[in-house]
């Protein structure tokens, strides 16, 4: 009989991160990523994306609900993934 594995760690991070639009996914990435893009402010990321500010508050909170669904499903706390969230 197989058995199922649950994703971890990074795998769990990419489930969630799937649920995302592309924008979506720059803003999660340049404001919570880490390394060289990570750390920016809403402001930085819409001169990033060449977006408003309104538009990268909104789009964040859309991201962060889609992922905190998609965590609950796999059974994870999106807390553990984006600090701070």
């Amino acid at each position: 009989m197989n058995k199922v594995t649950k994703p971890r760690g990074t795998e769990l991070f990419i489930e969630m991160f799937k649920v995302l639009g592309d924008t979506q996914r720059q803003i999660i990435m340049l404001m919570y990523g880490r390394g060289k893009w990570g750390d920016l402010t809403q402001g930085e990321v819409a001169n990033a994306l060449g977006i408003t500010e309104q538009e990268v508050s909104a789009k964040l909170s859309s991201a962060l609900l889609k992922m905190r669904v998609r965590a609950k499903q796999l059974g994870v706390n999106l807390n553990d993934y984006i600090p701070g969230d």
